[in-house]
């Protein structure tokens, strides 16, 4: 079973609602998202990764929105990206979090992360675990 279930790259911060669509049309709030999402500045840099949705219970959309609230932070963020551990049924509602991973397929998805977030150029083009789907921000 797999770990990583979608992802939003380069979003803007409009709202906590965090809304995508998918490549075959559903659309879908990461509000609630379980996940890990990474702050981009200006030159593409990532200033910051954090972890939202699991203990706490708050969500990407929140941790975003606390994140976008702070003024004088020691760093300036101006796009994010996320990738999210809970599914989205075929109606666009966010699925429980899975309690039962597989070893193999989450090492995997650890891969993909790290790839996906720091981008090697030997890397490039890599996209081994179709099983993550991509949404564009709405």
């Amino acid at each position: 079973m797999a770990m990583l279930y979608n992802f939003g790259d380069e979003w803007v911060f409009k709202s906590p609602t965090l809304k995508g669509i998918s490549e075959d049309g559903v659309e879908a709030s990461f509000q609630y998202q379980a996940g890990i999402y990474a702050l981009f500045n200006s030159k593409k840099e990532i200033v910051y990764v954090g972890l939202a949705g699991i203990g706490n219970k708050q969500g990407i959309g929140r941790r975003l929105n606390e994140h976008h609230k702070v003024k004088g932070r020691a760093f300036q963020w101006e796009k994010f990206s996320w990738v999210g551990f809970r599914d989205v049924d075929k109606h666009g509602n966010l699925m429980p979090l899975r309690q039962n991973i597989n070893s193999k397929e989450t090492i995997k998805d650890v891969e993909t992360l790290l790839i996906y977030l720091i981008g090697p150029k030997y890397n490039a083009g890599q996209s081994r675990y179709k099983h993550i789907k991509q949404f564009r921000q709405l």
